[in-house]
């Protein structure tokens, strides 16, 4: 294997991140080594999956984060499947609305229940201040029922970031 020396800070500890190689002592960014052909890639990705197994046996219910472009989407799963990164992968491949519904179905529960939490305040504030009954009603039904179903579309919408 050929050995690859940071001409800046002379750090042989260069990994390749979003497939550029970057020195990672100095931030150097080394745009025609690649890292693969040289056979540094596969060394890389045992010592991650080491690192990552380390931590699963050591903490199992923790999503441990992979350091980013080591690992291809297969590993990630097989390796971090609680992760954040993985939970980017299954919801990317979701084909319908329904499966990315139930994805981040926590997500939106959560978001419901601060919503209602705070939508409480909005009609007892009506009330006080003295809002005419019928457009106190139709605040009501706007506030309980087309907000709600509105938050749940946005959440399964967006992908995880």
């Amino acid at each position: 294997m050929e050995e690859v020396i940071c001409e800046n800070c002379g750090s042989k500890n260069l990994a390749e991140v979003n497939g550029i190689a970057t020195c990672q002592s100095c931030g150097t960014k080394y745009p025609n080594i690649s890292l693969g052909k040289i056979g540094m890639d596969e060394e890389l990705k045992a010592e991650e999956i080491r690192r990552l197994v380390e931590l699963n046996k050591e903490y199992p219910n923790i999503g441990h984060e992979p350091t980013t472009g080591i690992l291809n989407d297969e590993e990630i799963l097989k390796y971090t499947p609680k992760s954040h990164a993985a939970k980017k992968i299954y919801l990317k491949r979701a084909n319908t609305f329904f499966e990315k519904f139930r994805l981040q179905l926590a997500a939106i529960v959560g978001a419901l229940v601060l919503y209602y939490m705070v939508s409480w305040v909005i009609p007892g504030a009506a009330l006080f201040l003295g809002v005419d009954s019928m457009l106190f009603v139709l605040i009501f039904l706007l506030w309980a029922v087309f907000v709600p179903i509105l938050i749940v579309y946005i959440v399964v919408s967006l992908e995880l970031r």
